[in-house]
């Protein structure tokens, strides 16, 4: 039996390929952004508490506010990325949820725990004393093996030629430990989502300070360093990351290939510029450059996938069968989503002067 033998049927599809592609690629940007800032700040918030100090007690508690919206933001994010992925690659990303079916499905439960203790955390904050660290902690570790969880499915759907240990685990607790990539990649993701978090916080202080409202001191610089520190390490990591991919990844002779390396370089060089002007305070340009960084890790990312299933797959070879009402529908409900979501920004903001 050869790895090929155990890959589904790929499903026809609506409209052409590069629709979804793009459509995954711009969803899971926005996915990142939250998922980065929810988990960022949470992280922040913990270290701070841990730190201790009572003059750390009122950023605490402006995030505790904050990161069950983040929760929500991310969740609802999620959605049309996930969509679309297995609209491109569902007969790999099937297959490999069913092997890893027992961790995948508690996803659902540990996402309502962690969400249950941000709430907690967030209206019980000033009733808790010692306790919010212990609450928080626990939100923090789940969000943390929920994204391990993650990352071993969207690493083993690439790998096909590891299913068939399926045979001799078929309770579905499959894992792909095995991959050298796996860890650098988890901890890049990771260390991201710290630097996004600080990132988030610099951008918020800078903001209602541009309003004319007041802030305390230091609370943009706070976020800057977060920013810059972990961005730092994360270069680090992610040179390890790429030391761990197969050369076929990086062969420029390749299209996939030369697009991995430009979209790399791309992400190298808006990191290096968003690190130095987040250590001078230069919120919104830091923020441009960062994002900038993030759209190039994502375009990474496909890269990466592609040349992974180049041996078994290309979208080109999936078979359209013509239906554009769908997609049409969803553009539609999409740029309505996006609408309502910059209106529920507004209002929220609007809120948070008032009550200033």
């Amino acid at each position: 039996m050869t790895p090929a033998d155990l890959i589904p049927v790929a499903d026809t599809i609506p409209v052409h390929w590069l629709w979804f592609q793009v459509l995954l690629t711009v969803t899971f940007f926005f996915h990142m952004v939250a998922m980065n800032v929810m988990a960022g700040t949470a992280v922040i918030a913990l270290v701070t508490h841990i730190r201790g100090g009572d003059a750390s007690l009122p950023l605490c508690r402006d995030l505790a506010k904050k990161i069950p919206f983040f929760i929500a933001f991310t969740v609802n994010f999620g959605v049309a990325p996930l969509l679309f992925v297995q609209v491109l690659y569902g007969h790999f990303m099937y297959t490999s949820s069913v092997l890893m079916a027992s961790f995948w499905l508690s996803v659902i439960i540990l996402l309502i725990i962690a969400y249950g203790c941000t709430y907690l955390y967030d209206f019980k904050f000033d009733e808790l004393f010692g306790s919010r660290a212990l609450i928080l902690s626990i939100a923090v570790t789940l969000f943390f093996v929920i994204a391990f969880l993650f990352t071993n499915n969207f690493s083993l759907m690439q790998v096909p030629e590891t299913w068939s240990r399926y045979f001799n685990n078929s309770q579905g607790t499959m894992l792909n430990l095995g991959d050298p990539t796996l860890i650098p990649r988890y901890l890049h993701m990771m260390i991201s989502a710290v630097a996004v978090g600080g990132l988030a916080i610099a951008l918020y202080y800078d903001f209602i300070q541009r309003r004319g409202r007041e802030i305390p001191d230091g609370r943009i610089q706070l976020g800057c360093q977060w920013f810059s520190a972990a961005t730092c390490l994360n270069f680090v990591i992610g040179f390890l990351f790429l030391d761990s991919l197969p050369d076929a990844v990086k062969d420029v002779s390749t299209a996939s290939g030369l697009f991995f390396v430009i979209s790399l370089i791309g992400g190298i060089v808006s990191g290096g510029f968003s690190i130095v002007l987040g250590f001078v305070y230069k919120v919104r340009q830091t923020a441009i450059a960062a994002f900038c960084a993030l759209v190039f890790m994502v375009l990474v990312r496909e890269a990466v996938r592609i040349t992974y299933l180049k041996p078994y797959f290309n979208v080109t070879e999936l078979q359209v069968v013509p239906q554009y009402s769908p997609l049409l529908l969803f553009l539609v409900v999409f740029a309505a989503g996006i609408a309502v979501f910059c209106y529920m920004l507004k209002l929220a903001f609007q809120v948070g002067e008032v009550k200033s």
